[in-house]
């Protein structure tokens, strides 16, 4: 069932305590702030139940079967990449037309992309059927012994990704509609089902291909339980093809530029991992991959709780509500500022403590140094997510793809540049590059889509991070770095840090503003 829009947050609750911080509780912002609930509880459950079952899976089921599951859901996770981002410009449209009141135009856009993502799928499918074997023998290199099993389970997640591609459509219909929380609800209960499903084969004794059957089953009935969701939210919507010429050119005349920012954010995140690769060795490289897959969950965590604002900032520009935009604009990116500085300065304080209890004193020696840099980068990163989604969602998409590609051309040129001077460390300053691209999107949307003139709005989030990490910097230069050699120990004094962190945070925040005379 499809809860009420407007429904008060709990009391006492993350609910509350997200409307405190907006300054409202009802109607377009209250219903902003549920989105954000449960985006980042989408974001947050599986990487968790995964960091506890990894090890259980690993030791049962064997690291080539565990690798040849690894693979399949590799497969099944590229809808993105085959989709040609007709899932964002889904989302953006039955955002605009639903504004409208629409739905005839609505229907038609649902319905035209589902019938061309369906047939894609198809094709895919079709393609990892007959290609299989290719790939398992001459491209992934598995042991002859492992062939048949490979085979079927590439097989499985070809037709687990056509099932996806349908769900993925489904599942924009309903964020178009502003129903991030019912989304995050079904993909929470899909993913919860899932691993408890293969944690109990598992347990069994059972093989990957029931694992890979069960998938199938599981992720059909959550594509079932979207297609609800949609009818519920869209007038008269039926799943009958449709080839719409006018929808189609409509959603791909939108869709091409998310599907090039898309492409742009896989090159940047996997880019210098290859030129580590092949300018520093394998040793270099297990050092980054670890380093960056901490420092990087900054950016996720912030691009999860802000993706709300792309359907948001598409139907305020359509209504012409500047005030509205303006207020929820300010007060994420606000927010955004205070979260990643508090999260980064955690990481770099502890940096070298995360590290050597969760590998070892030896990696701890090599990689601190770069997490500290990873945590800065990252850190500023996570303001690009708001720019992202507001030009996306008020219409300056080509400007946002150059601006995406902008970041990549110049971190990547830095890194390869850099790296053979200054060794690993200057893969992560590298990313500091990124600043230049970061400010411009900032002065953009301040400028060009909100209106404001001024500096300030643009310097102060900017100030709030940099002015974090100089003083957690100043701190550990006159006090010491901490060297905590437990879990207990690291998660009490973290958590006790990350409070401190936001806090301080927050303070500084509104410092620097009443200093700037930035009014809300």
């Amino acid at each position: 069932m499809i809860s009420n829009p407007d429904k008060t947050p709990v009391p006492g609750s993350l609910r509350a305590l997200l409307a405190r911080v907006v300054g409202e509780k009802r109607g377009e912002v209250g219903r902003s702030v549920r989105n954000v609930y449960w985006s980042v509880l989408d974001y947050v459950v599986l990487p968790a139940a995964l960091v506890v079952l990894t090890p259980f899976f690993v030791n049962r089921l064997g690291s080539h079967q565990f690798g040849i599951w690894v693979l399949a859901n590799a497969l099944t996770g590229l809808t993105g990449v085959f989709g040609f981002g007709l899932a964002g410009a889904t989302i953006k449209f039955v955002s605009l037309y639903s504004q409208r009141e629409d739905w005839e135009s609505t229907r038609r856009v649902v319905r035209s992309t589902l019938t061309l993502y369906g047939t894609l799928g198809l094709l895919t499918c079709l393609t990892v059927l007959v290609l299989a074997p290719v790939l398992v023998v001459h491209v992934f290199h598995f042991s002859p012994s492992d062939w048949p099993l490979a085979i079927f389970g590439l097989r499985l997640a070809g037709l687990c990704f056509v099932i996806r591609m349908v769900q993925e459509v489904l599942q924009a219909s309903v964020q178009g509609c502003h129903r991030f929380d019912v989304s995050a609800k079904i993909n929470i209960l899909s993913k919860m089902v899932t691993l408890l499903i293969s944690a109990t084969l598992v347990f069994l004794g059972r093989g990957l291909i029931p694992i890979l059957c069960a998938t199938i089953l599981v992720t059909s009935c959550s594509t079932i339980a979207f297609g609800f969701a949609a009818r519920k939210l869209i007038s008269g919507l039926s799943f009958k093809p449709l080839m719409h010429s006018e929808a189609l050119k409509e959603v791909m005349g939108f869709g091409v530029f998310t599907w090039l920012q898309g492409l742009a954010g896989t090159v940047f995140a996997q880019a210098d991992v290859f030129l580590v690769a092949s300018l520093l060795g394998p040793d270099a490289l297990t050092i980054y991959s670890v380093c960056q897959r901490l420092a990087m969950q900054i950016h996720s965590l912030m691009a999860a709780a802000s993706s709300f604002l792309f359907p948001f900032s598409s139907a305020a520009v359509e209504r012409a509500d500047l005030v509205l935009l303006r207020k929820m604009t300010s007060r994420v990116m606000s927010l955004i500022a205070i979260a990643a500085s508090a999260l980064g300065v955690t990481l770099f304080v502890f940096s070298h403590s995360i590290l050597t209890v969760w590998m070892n004193p030896q990696f701890a020696a090599n990689g601190s140094q770069l997490l500290k840099a990873l945590a800065l980068a990252y850190s500023l990163l996570a303001l690009s997510v708001v720019p992202y989604q507001v030009l996306n969602g008020s219409g300056f998409v080509r400007e946002n793809t150059l601006l995406a590609w902008f970041s990549v051309v110049a971190v990547i040129g830095s890194t390869f540049l850099l790296v053979p001077r200054a060794g690993l460390l200057a893969v992560g300053l590298a990313k500091l590059v990124n600043l230049v691209p970061l400010f411009v999107s900032v002065w953009f949307i301040q400028r060009k889509v909100l209106k404001y003139v001024g500096w300030s709005r643009i310097f102060l989030p900017f100030l709030t991070i940099l002015a974090s990490f100089a003083g957690a910097a100043f701190l550990m230069a006159e006090w010491g770095e901490p060297h905590l050699s437990n879990i207990l120990r690291l998660g009490t004094a973290g958590s006790v840090g990350l409070l401190l962190a936001f806090a301080a945070t927050s303070g500084m925040y509104r410092i620097l503003k009443v200093a700037f005379g930035v009014t809300a």
